[in-house]
């Protein structure tokens, strides 16, 4: 569909200049981004996300995704906010997906900027991603009448449309800070190479990873738990995972052991947001005279993330912490027993199905045993804050 915008005056220049700027997020955006979220929430409009866009914005090269901001180039006013996620595949043999979301829109520009936007995304994954499918995964009801309107197709994930170059978008949007092409992929792997941001100086970390303290932490674990239990039951879903039992701190959480046991919370600005109780396992007995053990894995037992900080993807934020502290350890696998919803998620991180739960899946829920090769993620120490670390040298077998 061809979507015609009003244009700037020329005034005798034949190619009028583009009026909106479309950049990668920078630090020094805090002040504007917050005067559009109060404008958006003066307004009456209740997006899915919080005020935590420009914090969200620092874990970017650990979860695979850009934030953008459409800046008017006139009075330099934030106007909207978007993200794209790393490229995944649904299922093995499936085309790759680009997942995108607009966070905020200014209420004074909610009618014509969701078409702009859209011919944005559809023109930037045709010519900067591989993927063969762009997904909103947003709830807004008006973006998502917006994009039906554009010919975005309803599915379960979301609303879907092909890659589409869009020849008149660069007389409308001038795309500033763009990578190079096909550096998104499906099986995302964070680093920190010399073409990617760092969320190094200038960031202000607001997620930290560290042992659970069996005194101080328990009222706030509590509440963490008490918040999924009741995000499950509002929804008719299986209770399991949430027991307290299951986080029980080891006297020895403390990161200076040759191997990690115990729990660990993720906290945003001091509140726990998340908990994981981590411990080596050995793995099965191989067949051989010396019964020796095979598949020695960091073992994830139990974890549990709030429900308010979806958007966060606190969980995949554990994960990578746990790929990273198994490669520490000298462990050469990762293991845990999840959901079939979660296992289906972090298959497209690399991690693989290794087989049913032995001793079948509790009633009510379908679990997965997966997997992943443990390897040092540059990326965790630059997004999130951790305890000390002795310095290790990293060899070239680690980052295979």
């Amino acid at each position: 569909m061809t979507v015609a915008f009003p244009l700037p005056e020329a005034s005798g220049i034949r190619r009028p200049t583009a009026p909106y700027l479309m950049r990668l997020i920078a630090p020094g955006d805090g002040a504007a981004l917050e005067a559009l979220v109060r404008e958006d929430e003066r307004a009456g409009s209740r997006p899915d996300h919080g005020v935590r866009l420009l914090e969200r914005a620092a874990l970017a090269p650990l979860l695979g995704r850009q934030t953008w901001v459409l800046v008017e180039k006139a009075g330099g006013q934030v106007l909207a906010v978007a993200e794209l996620g790393a490229e995944y595949r649904p299922a093995r043999f499936q085309p790759p997906v680009l997942p995108v979301r607009i966070l905020r829109i200014h209420p004074a520009h909610r009618k014509q900027l969701p078409k702009l936007l859209a011919m944005w995304l559809r023109d930037h994954a045709a010519r900067r991603c591989g993927a063969e499918t762009v997904l909103y995964q947003g709830r807004d009801a008006h973006l998502r009448e917006c994009l039906a309107a554009e010919g975005w197709a309803h599915s379960v994930a979301g609303l879907s449309h092909q890659p589409l170059p869009e020849p008149a978008l660069g007389n409308l949007i001038t795309t500033a800070g763009m990578s190079p092409r096909g550096r998104s992929h499906q099986w995302w792997t964070p680093t920190l190479d010399a073409n990617e941001r760092s969320a190094g100086p200038g960031w202000e970390l607001a997620c930290t990873i560290r042992p659970l303290n069996a005194e101080s932490d328990l009222p706030g674990l509590r509440e963490l738990l008490e918040a999924r239990r009741r995000w499950l039951k509002a929804r008719g879903l299986d209770l399991q995972g949430c027991e307290e039992g299951r986080f029980r701190a080891s006297p020895r959480a403390d990161g200076k052991q040759a191997s990690p046991t115990g729990v660990w919370i993720a906290l945003w600005r001091g509140g726990i947001v998340g908990a994981v109780a981590v411990a080596p396992s050995e793995g099965p007995v191989s067949s051989d005279q010396s019964r020796q053990r095979i598949g020695a894995a960091l073992e994830i037992t139990a974890m549990c993330t709030h429900p308010d900080f979806q958007q966060e993807e606190i969980a995949r934020v554990l994960g990578w912490w746990a790929v990273d502290t198994a490669a520490e350890a000298g462990l050469r696998r990762v293991r845990t027993t999840a959901t079939r919803t979660l296992a289906d998620r972090w298959v497209g991180q690399d991690w693989c199905f290794v087989r049913e739960p032995a001793d079948g899946a509790p009633p009510g829920r379908q679990a997965r045993v997966i997997e992943r090769t443990a390897l040092p993620v540059p990326a965790l120490t630059t997004c999130v804050r951790l305890p000390r670390r002795p310095n290790r040298t990293v060899s070239a077998e680690d980052t295979r």
